[in-house]
């Protein structure tokens, strides 16, 4: 395992390098209305000392907790900076998790005080205000919030902050000095498939190994511009804006994702991570371009002089026009959170853009392994970065141990003695194989289905199969108990052209594509039967979680009844 000997105590201390390596390079690219507001490294630092001189002003200590519920912009990585440089931890909420979970995050980490993003999140806090006793002060990143000793904007906290750097004008970097590499820097609670979320420590040091880990890949460099819209309150997210941090990388940032088209032509990055949806969308425009370009796509590689073939003939249908649909510099994208069904990686590696796969989990620090560029495969998560270990248990389930590891659950000694060792593996609850250096994903320990005949199935694994298909956006797997397996589809919009999804030729599409897929599977895999779905699985639904994962048993209920007529006499 390749060692790191950081000359850096905290993310503070790191900060405070890049904004005296780079002050007036440019650090982050900010969205006001319709024109972009370029921010530099010495104009993000003011901002960072206002809004941390104003929290040692309201008593927030080392070891407080903080928390920001918002969406992703450039105040989230203001206050989080801020947070960490006194000493306090960021406990980081998904903008979408409902007011009960909210207020079960706020109770359950003692927060002391609260950023968010919009006056409509400040409403909704408030009304939660008997059920949050620990918290103190509220800050809105959004002006017009009348103080009233409780809220306020956070304009209001910067201007305390200036006052108080005034009169005690070492208090921060005497507090920046004061932290340690071992010291909680972040708890992020995990949206979780099932159960209430759970907060995930992470110290200083594991942000801190991530950014040097990936920085030694030699992916990015400063040259590169960082185009980030994905929810900070995600650890894969977080990863990205630290390793930003620590190289000096330029990072535009808009999360609406009804601009990502426009936004990605003004800024024009070279690189940029997103979730399997937005490939998949990506891919869907391109078949959506011509029928030259469906065509080129929806082949199947080959080898050989076809292979070459395949590639030119895509190249030529969709290559320029994706480069100049995305900026004209992107050199590649990286993908992340849940699986990436192979087809769109292929076809977007053969239009131009290559997808780098990467892996990990809130409690290893997001980044474990990734695809190189010089050493990538689709279908696969690539091999470790340098300072981490991998290993499989005896049942295939994936092991992991580096300084990004999690120091635990917080407040939860009994659920971290389950995942993670007196000797620092972090058992993930996933399967994988390791094949010459590359990791590949084969499905989820908790997940694994064991059918009536006690034959055990891992339903990744089928329902990757199944989803290079075209016309299948998602397949769920069921079978638990029963005697066979049998698969909910949730269809592509594009793919189906206007038809319904119960139409007599979409459900002869669906059969040929099952049939395909059982031919790759062992006879206990194979699906049996199958049925459409009217709706794919989506996070309003309940039935995604906010990072993309299928909640298995929430689909499973709302398709009770479609799922016992799949195992009917006679259903075909």
């Amino acid at each position: 395992m390749t060692s790191f000997a950081s000359v850096f105590r905290s993310v503070g201390d790191m900060w405070r390098h890049r904004v005296g390596s780079t002050p007036d390079s440019e650090a982050w690219w900010a969205r006001e209305r319709d024109t972009w507001s370029r921010i530099t490294w010495r104009q993000a630092d003011r901002q960072v000392r206002e809004i941390a001189h104003g929290l040692l002003a309201q008593g927030i200590r080392p070891g407080d907790r903080v928390a920001i519920v918002s969406a992703t912009r450039c105040e989230w990585l203001l206050a989080d900076l801020a947070i960490g440089a006194v000493g306090a931890a960021t406990t980081a909420v998904f903008p979408t998790t409902g007011p009960d979970e909210l207020a079960f995050v706020l109770q359950d980490a003692a927060v002391s005080a609260v950023f968010c993003d919009t006056t409509d999140r400040l409403a909704s806090i408030r009304a939660m205000r008997d059920r949050i006793p620990t918290v103190q002060r509220v800050f809105a990143f959004e002006g017009g919030v009348a103080p009233d000793g409780w809220s306020s904007g956070i304009a209001v906290l910067q201007a305390a902050g200036r006052e108080a750097e005034y009169r005690a004008p070492t208090a921060l970097d005497d507090a920046i000095s004061a932290i340690t590499p071992d010291a909680l820097a972040s708890l992020i609670y995990t949206s979780g498939t099932t159960g209430r979320p759970k907060g995930v420590m992470h110290d200083h040091d594991a942000w801190i190994y991530e950014a040097e880990a990936i920085e030694s890949l030699g992916l990015v460099t400063p040259a590169d511009r960082h185009f980030l819209f994905l929810p900070l309150a995600h650890v894969f997210a977080r990863v990205l804006a630290v390793t930003a941090i620590r190289m000096g990388i330029p990072t535009a940032i808009d999360p609406d994702p009804n601009r990502f088209q426009t936004t990605v032509r003004e800024v024009r990055p070279t690189f940029f991570a997103g979730v399997p949806l937005v490939f998949e969308k990506i891919a869907d425009r391109l078949r959506e371009r011509s029928g030259t370009a469906r065509w080129a796509l929806e082949r199947t590689p080959a080898d050989g002089l076809r292979g070459r073939l395949h590639r030119w003939a895509v190249g030529r249908a969709v290559g320029g026009p994706l480069r100049e649909a995305l900026g004209g510099r992107v050199r590649f994208a990286i993908s992340g959170a849940a699986p990436l069904a192979p087809s769109v990686g292929q076809m977007l590696a053969a239009a131009g853009l290559p997808i780098l796969e990467g892996y990990g989990l809130t409690e290893s620090g997001a980044a474990s392994c990734v695809n190189r560029l010089d050493d990538w495969r689709i279908g696969s998560v690539g091999p470790p970065l340098p300072g981490c270990d991998l290993r499989l248990a005896d049942d295939g389930e994936i092991l992991l141990k580096s300084r990004g590891v999690m120091r635990g659950y917080w407040g939860r000694p009994a659920e971290t003695a389950e995942v993670l060792g007196m000797d620092g593996w972090l058992a993930t609850g996933d399967l994988g194989e390791i094949d010459r250096g590359h990791l590949r994903i084969t499905g989820r320990k908790k997940d694994l289905i064991v059918t009536s005949g006690g034959k055990k199935v891992a339903p990744r694994v089928v329902e990757a199969e199944i989803e290079r298909s075209p016309l299948v956006q998602q397949a769920v797997l069921v079978g638990e108990g029963r005697p066979y397996c049998v698969a909910l589809l949730a269809l592509e919009p594009s793919a189906l052209a206007g038809r319904s999804p119960f139409e007599p030729s979409v459900s002869a599409e669906l059969a040929a594509a099952v049939r395909t897929a059982n031919r790759a599977l062992a006879p206990w895999e194979t699906v049996k039967r199958f049925a459409a779905l009217p709706e794919a699985p989506s996070e309003a639904a309940g039935t995604l979680t906010p990072s993309g994962k299928v909640r298995r048993h929430v689909v499973a209920s709302r398709y009770a009844a479609l799922i016992d007529s799949l195992y009917q006499p006679g259903t075909g």
